[in-house]
Protein backbone atom coordinates (compact mmCIF):
# COMPACT_ATOMS: atom_id res chain seq x y z
CA UNK A 1 0.00 0.00 0.00
CA UNK A 2 1.19 3.20 -0.94
CA UNK A 3 0.73 6.00 1.93
CA UNK A 4 0.79 9.56 0.19
CA UNK A 5 0.58 11.11 4.31
CA UNK A 6 3.67 13.56 4.16
CA UNK A 7 5.95 12.21 6.64
CA UNK A 8 5.60 15.20 9.15
CA UNK A 9 2.14 14.35 9.79
CA UNK A 10 3.05 10.36 10.18
CA UNK A 11 5.44 11.11 12.80
CA UNK A 12 3.20 12.98 15.57
CA UNK A 13 0.65 9.95 15.14
CA UNK A 14 3.57 6.98 15.80
CA UNK A 15 4.46 9.12 18.76
CA UNK A 16 0.78 9.44 20.63
CA UNK A 17 1.26 5.80 19.64
CA UNK A 18 4.47 5.05 21.49
CA UNK A 19 3.51 7.14 24.10
CA UNK A 20 -0.25 5.75 24.36
CA UNK A 21 1.60 1.97 24.96
CA UNK A 22 4.43 3.21 27.44
CA UNK A 23 1.62 4.91 29.55
CA UNK A 24 -0.54 1.87 29.38
CA UNK A 25 2.33 -0.53 30.26
CA UNK A 26 3.69 1.84 32.88
CA UNK A 27 0.06 1.99 34.57
CA UNK A 28 -1.23 -1.49 34.16
CA UNK A 29 1.06 -2.55 37.52
CA UNK A 30 0.25 -5.28 39.98
CA UNK A 31 -1.58 -2.89 42.24
CA UNK A 32 -4.52 -2.49 39.58
CA UNK A 33 -4.95 -6.28 39.25
CA UNK A 34 -7.30 -8.61 41.17
CA UNK A 35 -5.58 -10.10 44.41
CA UNK A 36 -6.77 -13.19 42.84
CA UNK A 37 -4.68 -13.24 40.12
CA UNK A 38 -1.35 -11.78 41.93
CA UNK A 39 1.31 -13.98 42.63
CA UNK A 40 3.43 -12.89 45.42
CA UNK A 41 6.86 -13.76 46.69
CA UNK A 42 7.27 -15.46 50.31
CA UNK A 43 8.09 -12.32 53.16
CA UNK A 44 11.57 -11.43 53.33
CA UNK A 45 11.68 -12.28 57.02
CA UNK A 46 9.05 -14.39 59.10
CA UNK A 47 7.07 -12.28 61.42
CA UNK A 48 7.64 -12.66 64.78
CA UNK A 49 4.58 -13.75 67.46
CA UNK A 50 3.35 -10.51 68.34
CA UNK A 51 4.37 -8.81 65.63
CA UNK A 52 2.59 -5.56 64.95
CA UNK A 53 3.79 -5.62 61.33
CA UNK A 54 0.17 -5.52 60.03
CA UNK A 55 0.86 -3.41 56.40
CA UNK A 56 1.36 -6.47 53.54
CA UNK A 57 -0.85 -8.96 51.98
CA UNK A 58 -2.95 -11.81 53.51
CA UNK A 59 -5.11 -14.48 52.91
CA UNK A 60 -7.16 -16.98 54.78
CA UNK A 61 -11.12 -18.54 54.85
CA UNK A 62 -14.29 -16.55 55.99
CA UNK A 63 -17.66 -18.32 55.81
CA UNK A 64 -18.54 -17.66 52.39
CA UNK A 65 -14.89 -18.78 50.95
CA UNK A 66 -11.25 -17.23 50.59
CA UNK A 67 -10.21 -14.10 51.28
CA UNK A 68 -6.90 -11.98 50.65
CA UNK A 69 -6.62 -8.82 52.20
CA UNK A 70 -4.18 -5.86 51.08
CA UNK A 71 -3.39 -3.46 54.45
CA UNK A 72 -1.58 -0.06 53.30
CA UNK A 73 -1.00 2.33 56.01
CA UNK A 74 -3.93 4.41 54.72
CA UNK A 75 -5.93 2.00 52.71
CA UNK A 76 -7.47 -1.64 52.60
CA UNK A 77 -8.95 -3.80 49.66
CA UNK A 78 -10.70 -6.82 50.52
CA UNK A 79 -10.78 -10.02 47.86
CA UNK A 80 -13.67 -12.58 48.33
CA UNK A 81 -13.58 -15.78 46.35
CA UNK A 82 -17.31 -17.69 46.65
CA UNK A 83 -16.09 -20.67 44.68
CA UNK A 84 -13.02 -23.20 44.50
CA UNK A 85 -12.38 -22.07 40.26
CA UNK A 86 -11.97 -18.65 41.15
CA UNK A 87 -14.95 -17.93 38.52
CA UNK A 88 -17.40 -15.84 41.46
CA UNK A 89 -14.95 -12.79 42.84
CA UNK A 90 -15.59 -9.41 44.65
CA UNK A 91 -13.06 -6.94 45.65
CA UNK A 92 -13.08 -3.30 46.92
CA UNK A 93 -10.84 -0.72 48.25
CA UNK A 94 -11.41 1.98 51.10
CA UNK A 95 -9.53 4.69 52.92
CA UNK A 96 -8.70 3.58 56.54
CA UNK A 97 -7.80 5.65 59.98
CA UNK A 98 -5.56 3.29 61.59
CA UNK A 99 -5.64 3.41 65.80
CA UNK A 100 -2.72 1.14 66.57
CA UNK A 101 -3.56 1.58 70.69
CA UNK A 102 -4.19 -2.33 71.73
CA UNK A 103 -5.65 -4.46 68.95
CA UNK A 104 -5.11 -2.57 65.58
CA UNK A 105 -8.90 -1.33 64.64
CA UNK A 106 -8.95 0.09 60.74
CA UNK A 107 -11.90 2.40 60.55
CA UNK A 108 -12.95 2.79 57.35
CA UNK A 109 -13.26 6.15 55.86
CA UNK A 110 -15.34 5.04 53.22
CA UNK A 111 -17.89 2.12 51.78
CA UNK A 112 -16.10 -0.96 51.24
CA UNK A 113 -18.31 -2.66 48.72
CA UNK A 114 -18.01 -5.10 46.01
CA UNK A 115 -19.89 -8.20 44.38
CA UNK A 116 -23.20 -9.00 44.36
CA UNK A 117 -25.68 -11.21 46.00
CA UNK A 118 -23.86 -14.49 45.01
CA UNK A 119 -20.88 -13.60 46.05
CA UNK A 120 -20.33 -9.96 47.62
CA UNK A 121 -19.45 -8.00 51.02
CA UNK A 122 -20.73 -4.92 52.31
CA UNK A 123 -18.86 -2.40 55.32
CA UNK A 124 -20.06 0.86 55.51
CA UNK A 125 -18.40 3.88 55.93
CA UNK A 126 -17.52 4.05 60.04
CA UNK A 127 -17.35 0.10 60.52
CA UNK A 128 -14.23 -0.84 61.80
CA UNK A 129 -11.95 -4.06 61.37
CA UNK A 130 -10.24 -4.99 64.23
CA UNK A 131 -6.88 -6.55 63.77
CA UNK A 132 -4.81 -9.03 66.27
CA UNK A 133 -1.66 -10.62 65.88
CA UNK A 134 -2.38 -14.19 65.63
CA UNK A 135 1.20 -15.90 65.77
CA UNK A 136 4.07 -15.68 63.87
CA UNK A 137 3.18 -14.33 60.51
CA UNK A 138 -0.51 -14.57 60.95
CA UNK A 139 -3.18 -12.21 62.43
CA UNK A 140 -6.81 -12.31 63.15
CA UNK A 141 -9.26 -9.94 61.63
CA UNK A 142 -12.56 -9.23 63.19
CA UNK A 143 -14.98 -7.99 60.28
CA UNK A 144 -16.91 -5.69 62.06
CA UNK A 145 -19.81 -8.46 63.16
CA UNK A 146 -19.81 -10.45 60.68
CA UNK A 147 -17.03 -13.05 61.59
CA UNK A 148 -13.19 -13.55 62.92
CA UNK A 149 -10.74 -14.85 60.30
CA UNK A 150 -7.47 -15.92 60.55
CA UNK A 151 -5.15 -14.67 58.00
CA UNK A 152 -1.84 -15.90 56.88
CA UNK A 153 1.35 -13.09 55.52
CA UNK A 154 1.38 -14.06 51.86
CA UNK A 155 4.32 -10.90 51.28
CA UNK A 156 4.90 -7.86 52.66
CA UNK A 157 4.11 -4.50 50.44
CA UNK A 158 5.94 -3.25 47.39
CA UNK A 159 8.19 -0.53 48.69
CA UNK A 160 7.26 2.61 47.01
CA UNK A 161 9.00 4.24 43.68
Amino acid sequence: MIDSTPALQRVPVAGIALFACLAFAACGNDSDRSLWERRFAAPAVPEAAGSTQLTGYWEGQVFSGGVRLAIEPNRVTLALKCDSAGKKVAQATARVAVDGSGPATLTLQDDLAGGDVDCGFKFVKGDRLTVRPGGPGVIEVAFGNASVAQLAKLADLAPAH
